[in-house]
């Protein structure tokens, strides 16, 4: 009776150790759960080991980018307007190749405009300092009082306007452009120069009329050329235009990411198992 009593006791005493230990036991598997949940290796590496799959595994994450020219999302992909672009060129040659992302052409572009206006600009000051020139030897050199003093003379008129006579052509009032062409162009104003000789035969051209003839034509020469220059510019303005829209559009096409409608079927590889996968793409630009 004694023995069972000390055989019971020891094992009521196990027992108690039992649960105290099998206690802090189930405590320690409980904290290490916590641990392990709270632990972001797992995480880490699970990501790595989806970063070496096929990309269209992502499909629908943040990570997917099967297409690398590409460094955001495909809808915060920048396009550039083709119509801008030809309008900036439009006005300004080599503005839309900027916008569009052309610098070499954009800079080429203004320079041969840069070079067009500084022609215009120098042909064209070069022109009307001529025109100054021949006005002020008309000036000096031809005489209204004398070729009127001719008229009376030789038709008894005093104006190339009077009806009667057959007249080619009549002096403007006004020195204006008509005026200077006239006096040097046609015979009928010969005598209003200085160094005019009645004697001579009409087809004569003095010499003050032919030198005043050449001063003119060299001015409508260099004015004639700057004409030239500005309407070079124009065409650089509308070839420029033409560049840009091309450029914007080819920027557009090598950022595109779909081409119309698409589908086709591959096979993707995941965890060492090939699996099938279906892409369907659109082109929504």
């Amino acid at each position: 009776m004694k023995r069972k009593k000390i055989v019971l006791s020891f094992v009521i005493i196990m027992a108690c150790i039992s649960n105290v230990f099998g206690a802090d036991a189930r405590s320690d598997q409980t904290s290490i759960g916590e641990m392990l949940q709270m632990d972001k290796s797992f995480y880490v590496d699970r990501l790595n080991q989806l970063s070496n799959q096929d990309p269209m595994l992502l499909a629908g994450s943040d990570d997917f980018n099967d297409f690398p020219v590409f460094g955001e999302n495909v809808y915060d992909v920048e396009h550039k307007s083709v119509a801008k672009a030809f309008l900036y060129s439009a006005l300004v040659p080599g503005l839309g190749e900027y916008y569009s992302g052309s610098k070499f052409k954009a800079a080429a572009f203004i320079a041969v405009e840069a070079i067009i206006w500084t022609q215009y600009i120098t042909k064209h000051k070069s022109g009307t300092d001529m025109e100054d020139d021949f006005e002020v030897f008309a000036n000096e050199h031809w005489s209204p009082t004398s070729y009127t003093e001719w008229l009376i003379e030789e038709y008894n008129v005093v104006s190339d306007q009077d009806t009667s006579e057959d007249f080619t052509h009549t002096l403007p009032e006004v020195k204006n452009q008509q005026y200077f062409e006239m006096i040097g162009k046609y015979d009928q104003f010969r005598a209003g120069w200085n160094d005019y000789d009645e004697q001579q035969d009409s087809s004569y051209i003095s010499p003050l009329r032919n030198q005043y003839n050449i001063m003119r034509d060299d001015a409508n020469n260099e004015l004639n050329t700057a004409r030239t220059w500005a309407m070079i510019s124009l065409a650089n303005h509308f070839l420029s235009a033409l560049d840009a829209a091309f450029t914007a559009k080819r920027y557009n096409d090598n950022r595109d990411v779909f081409s119309e409608v698409n589908v086709r079927a591959r096979l993707a590889k995941y965890n060492n198992t090939r699996i099938p996968q279906i892409v369907f793409t659109y082109k929504f630009f």
